[in-house]
């Protein structure tokens, strides 16, 4: 899937063209060299961390833990949890699924907190302090849904990206709860809820189609899904109609691995409907890209992919020899599995230590109740115990002076 950039790096993260990429990061690292402020170095911190939670996340979960540890030392909370998106980002691209979910649930601990509201800085000035805890809160549910979806556990990740559309709805953040729609209209598609996806992917464009905001970048990955969703419906003159629209958006923004994506599946649609000459442009396009950003899954896809269209063209040495290089690159994913499986095991075995301490501190809140109920039970028997005993005594002296009203009566009517 096209990896989603966190929610908060786009509040800083200018979009400056490819040309000048490179000197404006360098502008940005020689800034932070130069002994800056501390809310000088956050900003440059969450800017460079943005930057690179795309190309690099090596270097993006650099700066993110950079900027926790600095958040820590000044105690920003707030902005401690703001930090753990790029360090959960960038540990859940490359490949660490135990580490990502460290990192992402120290974050929602902190963020779940209304307390850090009370922190004095915040990376958006014009959100109130609620607003900005529940935007880090909604997106920090994002990453953790990012996270299980890469993991493959489908309706765990749906879990998390409807947490984050209802937080994003109170907060209120259109734009963040378009993000929402749209990946909830990914993991529906995964599950094969053709009708739920759409219903999400259309609301998510709906928006993003026209906002001047920072989900335009999104555009063209939303019509991908949109145009899948037509795909496996066999639906092949609508699927084009929306997957040409993603290419147009994603060249628009530069959003180049939503452009693969797209170039992909036009090209394998192409080549489904025995169009090959177009079936060839777009997978080269495809490879171009994915080759220039090292993606071994596109780069294997589009490999099988240009291996079948030449051997529908009886063109044998050049389907053998894109065979050879897909299974090459099969080769190195399987490597780089088996450590996702090895880490995996971790990786269920956080989740299991999460839920025994979850269940424990539950059960020790059920304790504290119970105990609070019994001695709430025997301060109210004592009460109504004291005020039995008062009202016996009310009552006996009531009697008390009417006899003695009486005895003084008879005393006087002796004399």
């Amino acid at each position: 899937m096209v990896k989603i950039i966190v929610y908060i790096c786009l509040f800083l993260c200018v979009a400056a063209p490819a040309a000048s990429q490179l000197s404006y990061i360098d502008s940005l690292r020689g800034s932070l060299d130069k002994g800056t402020s501390d809310s000088a170095q956050i900003k440059l911190l969450c800017n460079l961390a943005a930057i690179y939670a795309e190309a690099r996340p090596d270097s993006s979960f650099y700066f993110g833990n950079e900027l926790y540890q600095l958040a820590e030392k000044k105690g920003l909370g707030l902005v401690q949890a703001e930090a753990t998106l790029y360090l959960g980002y960038g540990m859940v691209n490359l490949g660490n699924y135990p580490a990502s979910l460290e990192y992402l649930f120290k974050g929602l601990e902190i963020a779940s907190n209304p307390k850090s509201e009370k922190d004095q800085w915040r990376l958006n000035m014009q959100l109130t302090p609620k607003q900005s805890r529940l935007t880090t809160l909604a997106s920090i549910h994002l990453q953790l849904g990012y996270a299980y979806n890469a993991d493959d556990n489908t309706r765990e990740s749906i879990m998390h990206y409807q947490l984050a559309k209802k937080i994003s709805e109170e907060i209120p953040d259109k734009a963040l709860t378009s993000q929402a729609e749209m990946t909830l209209g990914l993991g529906y598609l995964n599950l094969k809820k053709f009708d739920s996806a759409l219903y999400y992917a259309k609301k998510a464009s709906a928006y993003n189609s026209t906002a001047l905001d920072y989900t335009r970048l999104y555009r063209g990955f939303t019509y991908n899904i949109i145009g899948d969703i037509y795909f496996k419906q066999k639906d092949y003159t609508t699927s084009r109609h929306y997957y040409n629209k993603a290419v147009e958006e994603s060249e628009r923004e530069k959003n180049y691995q939503s452009l693969a994506s797209a170039s992909l599946n036009l090209a394998r649609l192409y080549n489904l409907t025995s169009h090959s000459d177009s079936g060839h442009w777009y997978a080269f396009k495809a490879l171009e890209i994915f080759r220039s950003t090292n993606t071994l899954t596109g780069l294997r896809d589009t490999y099988n992919l240009m291996a079948e269209i030449y051997k529908s063209e009886n063109s044998m040495d050049s389907a053998y020899y894109y065979l050879q290089l897909s299974m090459q690159t099969k080769d190195s994913l399987i490597n780089a599995e088996k450590i996702k499986r090895f880490q995996h095991i971790g990786f269920e075995q956080q989740l299991r230590n999460r839920k025994i301490n979850e269940d424990q501190k539950t059960l020790r809140n059920r304790y504290l109740l119970y105990a609070m109920l019994g001695l709430v039970t025997i301060f109210l028997v004592v009460a109504l115990l004291l005020a039995r005993n008062n009202k016996h005594k009310q009552k006996a002296n009531v009697l008390l002076q009417q006899q003695k009203e009486k005895v003084e009566s008879t005393l006087s009517e002796l004399k």
